[in-house]
C-alpha cells in the first residue's frame, strides 16, 4: 500500500470518526505515526518523537488491569480515544 492510500484511508476513518462511526485506538494512532515517521526507527525519530510514541505506549496501557495483554494479540488496539484525545494526539504529532 503506497504513503498516498494509507493517507486517504485515514482521513477517510478520521471523517467517520467525527461523525461517531468509528472509534479511534491508540493502534490507529500509532499506525499513523508510523506511517509518517518510520516503522521501529526509534534510532532515527527524534527526542520529540521517542517521547511521543512513549506517551502513545503509556494511553496503550490503560486496559492492562482489565485486558491481561498475553489474552489479546494488540493491547494497544482496545484503548479507544475519546474524539478530543485522538485530535491532540494528532495536533501534537504534526509538529513533530
Amino acid at each position: 500500500m503506497t504513503k498516498s492510500i494509507i493517507c486517504q484511508i485515514l482521513v477517510c476513518s478520521c471523517k467517520k470518526h467525527e461523525k461517531g462511526l468509528v472509534k479511534i485506538t491508540v493502534r490507529d494512532i500509532k499506525t499513523e505515526f508510523e506511517t509518517r515517521f518510520g516503522v521501529g526507527t526509534s534510532g532515527t525519530w527524534s527526542d520529540r518523537q521517542k517521547l511521543f510514541w512513549n506517551n502513545l505506549n503509556r494511553l496503550g496501557a490503560r486496559n492492562i488491569n482489565e485486558i491481561p495483554p498475553e489474552t489479546t494479540p494488540d493491547i494497544d488496539a482496545t484503548v479507544e480515544l475519546s474524539a478530543e484525545e485522538a485530535q491532540e494526539l494528532r495536533q501534537e504529532m504534526s509538529v513533530l
